[in-house]
């Protein structure tokens, strides 16, 4: 068989193919570092304004979610209401509430005493969340005015009886003395038919009593017109849902 006769390149022609490869890796290499440039740009704009972006739980640590079935954004999955020598509640949901759908302004925890557990567990029906003892924890991401928190609150209730609404609201001004920080918990510690203790940090627990205001104010957070929705969607693969 006749062997086939391949053309070496010349010196000349090597050094030429060996310039062109390191000119294409430096040209790659120069797009890769401005890419990198931009983003890091974008990040430390994004740093500069005080936001802090939502990725969908992509970096959450699966630790956070153990054996209690969702990731409780480092809340308690026990706590006590009113803290600190109240009777414990667990923590069946937690969500972030965010405004413009991307800036975490307060995590939201859902307790209820594990004789609720298993009513729930049965079937729900539009209300359950509100009925019976329960409480509801807003812990603050971010430092934010009391005017605002009150407003948003306030407005969500608006339709209420409205000597309880302005006492609620009254109860809550007189407790954030102005604002909340970031750290700062509201906690609401819900009993009974109609009783609704608001308490903010380490003050002492105001009560309001109003039936519909307990309701609506668990609702807010658990209800079809959820502000945190995901909330509502930890609860409905818990709690099986009864048209």
């Amino acid at each position: 068989m006749k062997e086939i006769e391949t053309k070496k390149d010349t010196p000349e022609q090597q050094a030429k193919v060996e310039k062109n490869a390191k000119k294409e890796a430096s040209e790659g290499k120069k797009w890769i570092l401005l890419v990198l440039g931009s983003l890091c740009v974008c990040l430390i704009a994004v740093y500069a304004s005080g936001l802090k972006l939502d990725f969908g739980g992509l970096f959450s640590p699966a630790a956070n979610h153990g054996a209690i079935g969702f990731d409780t954004l480092g809340m308690p999955t026990k706590r006590p209401f009113p803290v600190p020598k109240g009777k414990p509640l667990t923590l069946v949901s937690a969500a972030m509430r965010k405004k413009f759908g991307v800036v975490d302004v307060y995590k939201v925890g859902y307790f209820i005493p594990d004789s609720k557990f298993s009513e729930l567990s049965k079937q729900v029906k539009k209300g359950d969340f509100a009925k019976g003892d329960c409480g509801l924890v807003l812990e603050f991401v971010r430092g934010v005015k009391a005017d605002a928190v009150v407003k948003a609150l306030v407005e969500a209730l608006k339709d209420i009886d409205k000597k309880v609404l302005e006492a609620f609201q009254s109860a809550l001004l007189t407790q954030m003395n102005g604002s909340v920080a970031t750290g700062d918990i509201i906690e609401f510690h819900l009993t009974g038919k109609d009783n609704v203790s608001v308490r903010v940090r380490d003050n002492t627990p105001i009560l309001v009593k109003g039936e519909t205001l307990k309701t609506r104010l668990v609702g807010i957070y658990t209800g079809e017109k959820s502000i945190v929705p995901d909330m509502v969607t930890i609860l409905n693969s818990k709690f099986p849902s009864k048209k």
